[in-house]
């Protein structure tokens, strides 16, 4: 059982710290990932090969729920929640041409706990590549990207909000 905890912080606000699901779940994020100098300060970097596919770990972190909340580190989870990512995975860093995604699992909770997120590798990772996510910020939160991918947006923002971008800061 995940190991969880509810407190309330601010009118409107709850938080609930997710910790990794059992020592296994922390065990395999260790095997998979260590902290390194990244792209924009400390990133995430493979510890060994990982196949397009591999669900590379659960990821630690505080749950909040509040329309209102935001931080540097947060993720948007939908539904007035973000969440804020536990070390090592607080430092992910954003690239246009993303290695990996989180997901929420939704599915059978005797595979993956539920509510909570996990990252997933979307093509095979290098042994010591730095490990990317797409940030996919909303417009009003986008900055200038300097990813430095082939195919850069050149926003840091939701791709499907990319043109909004643009004219909203012309």
């Amino acid at each position: 059982m995940p190991q969880a905890s509810a407190e309330s912080t601010a009118p409107g606000q709850v938080r609930r710290r997710v910790r990794f699901s059992s020592p296994k779940a922390r065990e395999r994020a260790e095997n998979f990932v260590r902290v390194g100098r990244g792209i924009a300060g400390k990133g995430v970097f493979a510890r060994r090969r990982i196949a397009k596919g591999t669900v590379i770990s659960e990821i630690p972190g505080t749950l909040i729920i509040d329309a209102d909340y935001g931080s540097n580190y947060c993720i948007d989870a939908g539904k007035d929640r973000s969440f804020e990512p536990g070390a090592p995975f607080r430092f992910l860093n954003h690239s246009c041409e993303p290695s990996a995604a989180l997901f929420f699992y939704d599915g059978d909770p005797d595979e993956f706990p539920n509510d909570r997120p996990y990252l997933e590798a979307l093509r095979t990772i290098r042994e010591g590549e730095e490990i990317f996510i797409d940030y996919a910020w909303d417009p009003d939160s986008a900055i200038p990207c300097l990813c430095g991918a082939p195919t850069c947006r050149g926003w840091v923002v939701d791709p499907d909000r990319l043109q909004e971008t643009i004219e909203k800061n012309a």
